[in-house]
């Protein structure tokens, strides 16, 4: 009976060893898990940080290709703006001219 006794204490102690191992394997692993989550939840900011970049830069091109061409309208509608003002103001002073004659 005592045998026994010791052989169960002895089995019972093996377990516990055992099961002490087991945990901290899987606390191991689960640290493991962990860190890689987070590098992988990183490199997913990092790469969605880079698309918003470079979102924002086409974005930025695109608007600032948009005002070049609004100022560039505008230059052209204000030359042609100024040429027909200027042909206007001549026939004015020429019918002024035929009226003082």
């Amino acid at each position: 009976m005592m045998e026994e006794l010791e052989l169960v204490k002895k089995t019972e102690a093996e377990a516990l060893d055992a099961i002490e191992k087991a945990k901290a394997d899987a606390e191991r692993i689960i640290q493991k898990a962990r860190e890689k989550g987070k590098r992988e939840r990183e490199k997913m900011v990092e790469k969605e940080r880079k698309k918003v970049a470079k979102s924002l830069e086409k974005t930025r091109e695109k608007a600032e290709k948009e005002a070049r061409e609004i100022v560039e309208k505008a230059r052209k509608d204000a030359s042609a703006l100024k040429k027909r003002l200027s042909r206007d103001a001549e026939k004015v002073a020429d019918e002024i001219l035929k009226e003082l004659l």
